[in-house]
């Protein structure tokens, strides 16, 4: 097969694979993405002794989406999941990436409704115990943003930068306190600072009677595995038989064509020149062949020899 045709064939094959995996179940990133909601919950001496930062996020889209979020350079994941049917917590895919001069979360999930949990380290000077919490810039913008302040055990005079409103009892029977900030553009950065007098490092969860540190964070609860649906599976597979099916139809297809183009040659050609035979003396000035009782070439007078 000609050079022409391997790069044709090889270049539409591309785009047949490239149209494949573009139907993978994953809600594509884009300008128009945005969080519906983002409560960041920020819980700290809970379980260890640092910061445990809960994002709830919602992103506006059904089905599975695929989210980059950034993360503070000294973050510690512990937990990345959705929630499923019957509000099921269950396992989402991730990695971490380093660009920009800053870290990533890459988020793979099943639905639109993520939790992800991630430590950070805090002040804990005497009876002096606080946190510098920084998030962003943010990737998209977000239409409800919401910070929570639960309040340590034996922890007094509790107060935060910019102020936060008066505490409320929530989860656990715990106070918190709540700061709205409502809309936020993409690449905003949400701060908040904490200061409070704490006179001893006991933990919050150990007060409770959990089990410390608690293995399934926050939600204090497995997170189940997530296999996607059988029937999307299926669906999968048939793409990529059809594909490839689709692809040995155009190498055959490419073949054919080329065969119609440049037929075969099933006799072979006979020169010119008419096959040399050793039986007969050819004259070695000019090659004309001499008769049995020739001594001298006919056309040219050269004697033969």
């Amino acid at each position: 097969m000609p050079k022409k045709y391997r790069v044709v064939s090889l270049i539409i094959l591309f785009f047949l694979w490239f149209s494949l995996l573009s139907r993978v179940p994953t809600f594509a990133v884009g300008p128009a993405m945005r969080f519906s909601a983002l409560d960041i919950d920020l819980w700290p001496e809970f379980d260890r002794s640092a910061l445990l930062v809960v994002l709830h996020s919602k992103i506006e889209a059904s089905g599975p989406v695929s989210i980059t979020l950034p993360l503070p350079a000294d973050a510690k994941v512990n937990t990345v999941a959705f929630r499923g049917d019957n509000d099921r917590l269950l396992q989402a895919q991730y990695h971490l990436q380093a660009r920009d001069h800053g870290r990533y979360l890459i988020i793979s999930a099943g639905g639109n409704a993520l939790q992800i949990e991630f430590y950070l380290p805090m002040t804990l000077t005497g009876h002096q115990h606080g946190f510098d919490f920084t998030f962003g810039p943010l990737p998209y913008p977000a239409q409800a943003v919401t910070i929570n302040v639960q309040k340590p055990t034996h922890a007094k005079n509790l107060r935060g930068s910019p102020a936060m409103a008066n505490s409320d009892i929530g989860l656990y029977k715990l106070a918190y306190y709540h700061r709205r900030l409502g809309t936020r553009p993409a690449g905003a950065t949400i701060e908040q600072k904490v200061m409070y007098d704490k006179p001893d490092m006991n933990l919050t969860a150990v007060l409770l009677g959990m089990t410390t540190p608690l293995t399934t964070g926050s939600s204090n609860r497995p997170i189940a595995p997530y296999s996607p649906p059988r029937g999307r599976t299926i669906i999968l597979l048939w793409g990529i038989l059809l594909a490839l099916l689709m692809s040995f139809g155009l190498i055959a297809y490419t073949m054919w064509r080329y065969r119609l183009s440049h037929p075969q040659r099933t006799k072979k050609q006979t020169s010119d020149v008419e096959k040399f035979d050793m039986s007969i003396k050819y004259c070695r000035q000019c090659g004309h062949p001499f008769g049995p009782r020739d001594h001298y070439c006919t056309r040219c007078g050269a004697p033969r020899r």
